[in-house]
Protein backbone atom coordinates (compact mmCIF):
# COMPACT_ATOMS: atom_id res chain seq x y z
CA UNK A 1 0.00 0.00 0.00
CA UNK A 2 1.30 3.46 -0.89
CA UNK A 3 1.18 6.07 1.98
CA UNK A 4 0.33 9.61 0.98
CA UNK A 5 1.52 12.30 3.44
CA UNK A 6 -0.07 15.69 3.14
CA UNK A 7 2.00 18.60 4.40
CA UNK A 8 -0.17 21.25 6.04
CA UNK A 9 0.92 24.80 6.21
CA UNK A 10 0.92 26.25 9.78
CA UNK A 11 -1.27 29.12 8.69
CA UNK A 12 -3.82 28.27 6.14
CA UNK A 13 -6.24 30.66 4.57
CA UNK A 14 -9.93 29.94 4.41
CA UNK A 15 -11.03 28.02 1.43
CA UNK A 16 -11.26 30.27 -1.61
CA UNK A 17 -9.28 33.12 -0.07
CA UNK A 18 -5.72 33.83 -1.01
CA UNK A 19 -3.35 34.38 1.90
CA UNK A 20 -2.20 37.59 0.29
CA UNK A 21 -5.71 39.12 0.53
CA UNK A 22 -6.00 38.86 4.34
CA UNK A 23 -5.69 42.16 6.13
CA UNK A 24 -4.37 42.42 9.67
CA UNK A 25 -6.48 44.34 12.27
CA UNK A 26 -3.85 47.07 12.52
CA UNK A 27 -4.46 48.09 8.92
CA UNK A 28 -8.26 48.44 9.35
CA UNK A 29 -9.41 52.02 9.37
CA UNK A 30 -12.70 52.36 11.23
CA UNK A 31 -14.83 55.37 10.46
CA UNK A 32 -15.96 56.85 13.83
CA UNK A 33 -18.67 59.50 13.95
CA UNK A 34 -17.75 62.83 15.50
CA UNK A 35 -19.88 63.41 18.61
CA UNK A 36 -20.30 66.90 20.00
CA UNK A 37 -21.37 66.68 23.66
CA UNK A 38 -24.50 68.61 24.49
CA UNK A 39 -23.97 70.53 27.75
CA UNK A 40 -26.90 72.35 29.30
CA UNK A 41 -26.20 74.84 32.08
CA UNK A 42 -28.22 74.20 35.23
CA UNK A 43 -31.06 76.65 35.82
CA UNK A 44 -30.35 79.57 38.12
CA UNK A 45 -32.08 79.05 41.44
CA UNK A 46 -32.70 81.96 43.78
CA UNK A 47 -33.11 80.85 47.37
CA UNK A 48 -34.62 83.24 49.87
CA UNK A 49 -33.87 82.72 53.57
CA UNK A 50 -36.83 81.16 55.37
CA UNK A 51 -38.91 83.20 57.72
CA UNK A 52 -38.25 81.86 61.19
CA UNK A 53 -40.91 82.61 63.78
CA UNK A 54 -39.87 83.27 67.34
CA UNK A 55 -39.56 80.01 69.30
CA UNK A 56 -41.93 81.24 72.01
CA UNK A 57 -44.70 82.28 69.62
CA UNK A 58 -44.40 78.94 67.85
CA UNK A 59 -44.74 76.98 71.10
CA UNK A 60 -47.90 78.64 72.46
CA UNK A 61 -51.05 76.71 71.50
CA UNK A 62 -53.97 78.86 70.42
CA UNK A 63 -56.33 79.63 73.27
CA UNK A 64 -53.73 79.30 76.04
CA UNK A 65 -54.99 81.54 78.88
CA UNK A 66 -53.01 84.07 80.94
CA UNK A 67 -51.69 82.73 84.21
CA UNK A 68 -53.74 83.64 87.28
CA UNK A 69 -51.86 85.53 89.97
CA UNK A 70 -52.73 82.85 92.54
CA UNK A 71 -50.85 80.25 90.45
CA UNK A 72 -47.61 82.22 90.16
CA UNK A 73 -44.63 82.06 92.51
CA UNK A 74 -41.91 84.72 92.39
CA UNK A 75 -38.45 84.06 93.78
CA UNK A 76 -35.67 86.61 94.28
CA UNK A 77 -32.74 84.68 92.79
CA UNK A 78 -30.02 87.32 92.52
CA UNK A 79 -29.10 90.98 92.69
CA UNK A 80 -26.43 93.16 91.18
CA UNK A 81 -25.55 96.79 90.54
CA UNK A 82 -24.78 99.09 87.63
CA UNK A 83 -23.86 102.79 87.65
CA UNK A 84 -25.55 103.39 90.98
CA UNK A 85 -28.60 101.27 90.24
CA UNK A 86 -29.30 98.14 92.27
CA UNK A 87 -31.10 95.38 90.38
CA UNK A 88 -33.26 92.58 91.77
CA UNK A 89 -33.88 89.54 89.55
CA UNK A 90 -37.24 87.86 90.25
CA UNK A 91 -38.05 84.49 88.65
CA UNK A 92 -41.66 83.54 87.85
CA UNK A 93 -42.80 79.91 88.15
CA UNK A 94 -46.28 78.60 87.43
CA UNK A 95 -48.07 76.18 89.77
CA UNK A 96 -51.12 75.89 87.48
CA UNK A 97 -52.19 72.43 86.34
CA UNK A 98 -52.35 73.57 82.68
CA UNK A 99 -50.03 75.72 80.55
CA UNK A 100 -50.57 79.47 80.81
CA UNK A 101 -48.88 82.68 79.68
CA UNK A 102 -47.41 85.86 81.12
CA UNK A 103 -46.51 89.02 79.24
CA UNK A 104 -46.00 92.73 79.46
CA UNK A 105 -44.27 95.00 81.95
CA UNK A 106 -45.37 94.59 85.57
CA UNK A 107 -45.98 97.41 88.02
CA UNK A 108 -44.23 97.21 91.38
CA UNK A 109 -45.72 99.11 94.33
CA UNK A 110 -44.64 99.64 97.91
CA UNK A 111 -47.82 99.94 99.93
CA UNK A 112 -47.89 101.20 103.51
CA UNK A 113 -49.93 99.38 106.12
CA UNK A 114 -52.58 102.05 105.88
CA UNK A 115 -53.01 101.37 102.14
CA UNK A 116 -51.12 104.36 100.73
CA UNK A 117 -48.71 103.74 97.85
CA UNK A 118 -45.36 105.18 98.94
CA UNK A 119 -43.40 104.16 95.82
CA UNK A 120 -44.51 102.83 92.41
CA UNK A 121 -42.40 101.68 89.48
CA UNK A 122 -42.00 103.39 86.16
CA UNK A 123 -42.34 101.54 82.87
CA UNK A 124 -39.27 101.71 80.63
CA UNK A 125 -41.57 101.08 77.61
CA UNK A 126 -39.46 98.28 76.16
CA UNK A 127 -41.15 95.70 73.93
CA UNK A 128 -42.44 92.57 75.59
CA UNK A 129 -43.24 89.07 74.38
CA UNK A 130 -45.78 86.47 75.43
CA UNK A 131 -44.13 83.68 77.41
CA UNK A 132 -45.49 80.17 77.91
CA UNK A 133 -45.19 78.72 81.42
CA UNK A 134 -45.72 74.93 81.47
CA UNK A 135 -47.03 73.14 84.55
CA UNK A 136 -44.97 70.94 86.82
CA UNK A 137 -41.63 72.78 86.90
CA UNK A 138 -39.91 73.23 90.27
CA UNK A 139 -39.94 76.66 91.87
CA UNK A 140 -36.68 78.50 91.28
CA UNK A 141 -34.25 78.85 94.17
CA UNK A 142 -31.94 81.76 95.06
CA UNK A 143 -28.74 81.64 93.05
CA UNK A 144 -30.13 79.41 90.28
CA UNK A 145 -30.01 80.25 86.58
CA UNK A 146 -33.29 81.18 84.94
CA UNK A 147 -34.16 78.10 82.88
CA UNK A 148 -36.67 77.74 80.04
CA UNK A 149 -40.20 77.23 81.23
CA UNK A 150 -39.70 80.06 83.73
CA UNK A 151 -39.91 83.80 83.22
CA UNK A 152 -38.16 86.63 85.03
CA UNK A 153 -38.50 90.34 85.68
CA UNK A 154 -35.93 92.89 86.85
CA UNK A 155 -36.63 95.70 89.32
CA UNK A 156 -34.15 98.58 89.15
CA UNK A 157 -33.68 100.85 92.19
CA UNK A 158 -31.90 104.19 92.51
CA UNK A 159 -31.59 106.91 95.16
CA UNK A 160 -32.52 104.85 98.18
CA UNK A 161 -31.50 107.43 100.73
CA UNK A 162 -33.77 106.80 103.72
CA UNK A 163 -36.22 104.19 105.02
CA UNK A 164 -39.95 104.46 104.71
CA UNK A 165 -41.82 105.93 107.66
CA UNK A 166 -44.09 102.91 108.12
CA UNK A 167 -44.04 99.17 107.41
CA UNK A 168 -44.51 98.40 103.73
CA UNK A 169 -45.60 95.52 101.48
CA UNK A 170 -44.16 94.99 98.00
CA UNK A 171 -46.80 94.05 95.40
CA UNK A 172 -46.15 93.18 91.75
CA UNK A 173 -48.99 93.49 89.25
CA UNK A 174 -48.59 91.41 86.08
CA UNK A 175 -50.80 92.51 83.16
CA UNK A 176 -53.59 90.01 82.58
CA UNK A 177 -52.72 88.04 85.72
CA UNK A 178 -53.20 90.31 88.73
CA UNK A 179 -51.46 91.26 91.97
CA UNK A 180 -48.76 89.12 93.59
CA UNK A 181 -47.46 89.92 97.06
CA UNK A 182 -43.69 89.51 97.13
CA UNK A 183 -43.21 90.28 100.81
CA UNK A 184 -45.15 92.17 103.46
CA UNK A 185 -45.03 94.35 106.57
CA UNK A 186 -41.32 95.07 106.56
CA UNK A 187 -40.35 97.83 108.96
CA UNK A 188 -37.56 100.38 108.45
CA UNK A 189 -37.22 99.33 104.83
CA UNK A 190 -34.86 101.49 102.81
CA UNK A 191 -35.11 101.05 99.03
CA UNK A 192 -31.87 99.91 97.37
CA UNK A 193 -29.80 102.07 95.02
CA UNK A 194 -27.09 104.69 95.43
CA UNK A 195 -28.19 107.85 97.22
CA UNK A 196 -27.50 110.61 94.70
CA UNK A 197 -30.05 113.14 96.00
CA UNK A 198 -30.76 112.92 99.75
CA UNK A 199 -33.73 115.23 99.45
CA UNK A 200 -35.19 113.41 96.46
CA UNK A 201 -37.50 110.43 96.25
CA UNK A 202 -36.35 106.89 95.48
CA UNK A 203 -36.67 105.67 91.89
CA UNK A 204 -38.00 102.26 90.84
CA UNK A 205 -38.16 100.95 87.25
CA UNK A 206 -39.75 97.64 86.24
CA UNK A 207 -38.42 95.85 83.15
CA UNK A 208 -40.57 93.73 80.78
CA UNK A 209 -41.07 90.07 81.61
CA UNK A 210 -38.48 87.92 79.82
CA UNK A 211 -38.25 84.20 79.07
CA UNK A 212 -35.66 82.03 80.80
CA UNK A 213 -32.65 81.34 78.59
CA UNK A 214 -30.80 78.36 80.09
Amino acid sequence: MTMVVLALTACTAPIGVSPQTLTTPASITEARPTVTPLVTAPPRVTVSPPTVPSPTANMIPPGTPPCAAKDLVLTLVSGNGATGWEIEDWVITSRAILPCTVEGTPTARFVADGGAVVLASKDDHSLSETILLPPGLPVAKPGELVTRGHAWVDLWFLNGCRPFDSPVTLILTIPGSGDIELWSHVTNYRPPGRCDSPEGSPILVAQPITEGVY
